[in-house]
């Protein structure tokens, strides 16, 4: 019969138990990352789509009690841009669900092609700077920088009130660098991290996971009146083609 040592577990339970606790605990990441990314798109449907079809009801309604005469063409082009702005939102959403990964031209490639996709308000812009050095990476590593600058452009298009806006991705010696920075209004981040954790939204704590699946970090430099500067970092080595 089997006898346990009286010291206590062996190093191959010890070991065992290590493993058992390290998957559970990537599952839960696993887990809580799809979750995430179901309130961001159930976000982004509310606070774009639905707001804009929410305004054009209203405004078309409005013109239903005036006289054919009094809608000017001025009004119809307000609404057609408003229906494009929504198919703009929905495209969007649905190249992200159906793209898993990123494409055949690299990562570079899918930030500029993102970036040209973004409606934005009047007087802001986005400026790119992309280290031609960085080729092909990891696909997790690929994927996490997308997902960081897809949410991390999507908050500071509409909170920062920022004219300028920059993304940002280098590689330096065995590190990548992905960032989003503006000059907006900022705020002060153990202050949002802690609200963000209370009331369970989305956002860092969605960044944060996106870096730490793909075995990186996330660091947030804000404070009031001083813009905003978020980085995505990442040990790497090249993938294999």
């Amino acid at each position: 019969m089997l006898t346990r040592n009286a010291a206590g577990p062996s190093d191959t339970e010890l070991s065992l138990a290590t493993a058992n606790a390290e998957l559970h605990r990537v599952y839960q990441q696993l887990v809580l990352a799809k979750e995430t990314e179901r309130r961001r798109i159930a976000r982004e449907l509310h606070d774009d789509v639905q707001q804009i079809l929410v305004g054009l009801r209203m405004t078309m309604e409005s013109s239903r009690r005036m006289p054919a005469a009094l809608i000017f063409g001025d009004d119809i082009k307000t609404w057609i841009s408003w229906v494009q702005r929504a198919i703009d939102h929905l495209h969007e959403l649905t190249v992200t669900l159906h793209k898993p990964g990123i494409g055949n031209n690299g990562l570079a490639s899918e930030l500029r092609a993102h970036v040209s996709r973004l409606t934005l308000p009047d007087g802001q812009a986005i400026e790119l700077e992309l280290d031609p050095g960085v080729g092909r990476l990891a696909p997790e590593i690929e994927l996490a920088c997308l997902r960081i600058v897809q949410e991390g452009l999507a908050n500071a298009v509409k909170h920062s009130k920022a004219g300028h806006l920059q993304v940002s991705l280098k590689k330096c010696e065995h590190e990548l660098c992905v960032s989003i920075a503006d000059d907006g209004v900022g705020f002060d981040v153990p202050i949002a991290q802690a609200r963000a954790l209370k009331a369970g939204s989305i956002g860092l704590l969605s960044m944060r996971e996106r870096a730490a699946l793909a075995g990186g970090r996330l660091e947030v430099y804000s404070a009031i009146g001083r813009g905003t500067h978020v980085r995505g970092l990442f040990r790497t080595s090249p993938s294999v083609s």
